[in-house]
């Protein structure tokens, strides 16, 4: 079992009101919980950045910076055979769908992911969703948070510790290998397709 952690820093939280990825982080966790690669780049959004106290990204940064569509091909190979995961993953496949979306390709619904925010609370780490508190609590170094390979890699970090600690749960392990096979049977748009019209 494989995953891809993704992380998005935005321009707002709503793609519906056209707010756009401005960076992402992308850290793949191997099945016996080792980090084997890490990809991160900005993205020109093609808008303002919207709350540059967040991710503390400047226009200057992403003048040069590629779209999400120059990038979406090499993006949906880096998914290709994984499981989606993501802290908050209900915010980030809004995003992934709708970028996706944008540059051409449909993914459809139903992206298999494991969420390890919804997970926290069975891993002892009670009413706290925050990234930061669960790294701080799993004594993991968040680094430069809001950074998407940063917080990528962090939440990948995180994820090989509640892998780890559910090894001794019969039940958890039947999750892991669900989640697993789901991942591996969802197809991302083929990188060597282009994009697709609907």
């Amino acid at each position: 079992m494989s995953f891809a952690v993704v992380d998005f820093e935005t321009t707002g939280i709503l793609p519906s009101y056209h707010h756009r990825v401005v960076e992402i982080g992308v850290t793949h966790v191997e099945d016996d919980g080792t980090i084997s690669f890490r990809w991160e780049t900005l993205i020109n959004p093609e808008r303002d950045l919207g709350p540059q106290r967040i991710h503390g990204i400047h226009a200057a940064d992403v003048l040069d910076a590629p779209t999400f569509s120059d990038v979406a091909a090499e993006f949906a190979e880096l998914l290709q055979g994984r499981v989606f995961a993501a802290h908050n993953a209900s915010f980030d496949l809004r995003f992934l769908q709708a970028e996706f979306e944008r540059a051409g390709y449909w993914l459809g619904g139903g992206t298999p992911h494991v969420c390890k925010m919804t997970l926290g609370s069975r891993f002892g780490l009670g009413g706290s969703y925050s990234l930061s508190h669960a790294c701080t609590t799993y004594g993991i170094d968040i680094g430069h948070a809001h950074s998407a390979g940063a917080d990528s890699f962090a939440a990948a970090r995180l994820l090989a510790a509640f892998h780890a600690q559910s090894n001794t749960r019969p039940e958890w392990l039947d999750y892991w290998q669900q989640a697993a096979e789901s991942g591996r049977a969802y197809s991302y748009p083929p990188p060597d397709a282009g994009p697709a019209s609907r």
